[in-house]
């Protein structure tokens, strides 16, 4: 979000933070963004909204899709009572190496 508000309070209209991250928001509500937790309270916001998971450089913030097929998940705990699965959702956070 603040990489958004940074780009666009350069514009003639006043835009004020708040109405970035509320916007963002209703996005992601209509379906046409997903939320991706970087590290810490970053948030990444993802175009992408086929089923997939994520590499997260959490340096840089830059989001990397993996295939949903190149990640083996060997077992899931038992849910509670009365729940089904909706989504399973992997975030890998990573880092260069020696930084």
């Amino acid at each position: 979000p603040e990489d958004v508000y940074e780009q666009l309070k350069c514009g003639a209209d006043k835009l004020s933070r708040g109405t970035v991250y509320n916007t963002l928001r209703q996005f992601c509500d209509a379906g046409l963004l997903s939320e991706v937790h970087g590290g810490g309270d970053t948030l990444v916001y993802d175009t992408n909204l086929h089923e997939h998971h994520h590499f997260v450089n959490v340096d840089t913030g830059e989001l990397t899709d993996i295939h949903t097929g190149s990640v083996h998940i060997g077992q899931l705990p038992a849910l509670p009572d009365g729940y089904v699965l909706d989504a399973v959702e992997l975030t890998i956070r990573i880092r260069k190496s020696g930084l």
